[in-house]
């Protein structure tokens, strides 16, 4: 098998906003969680604490809470 290296990795979409779009819930449930996302996005003061969280902190909290994960892997060069 051969040895894979992660180069990259980012939350492509919120829990939220990946439940919102995905789920089979009634429309005003998935329009209450696309709410609640768009809220989260643009009120930040709502978590003082993580406004003031160093950037890498702030990445491994997005990957916590992704609904889904991009990716980049490099395959390890044999010699």
């Amino acid at each position: 098998m051969p040895d894979l290296r992660v180069v990259r990795l980012w939350s492509t979409r919120d829990t939220l906003h990946a439940l919102a779009s995905m789920g089979r819930y009634p429309r005003l449930i998935r329009n209450g969680l696309q709410s609640l996302a768009t809220l989260h996005e643009q009120l930040p003061v709502l978590a003082p604490r993580r406004m003031r969280w160093p950037q890498k902190k702030k990445q491994i909290d997005a990957l916590h809470r992704a609904g889904s994960i991009g990716f980049v892997v490099e395959k390890a060069v044999e010699n």
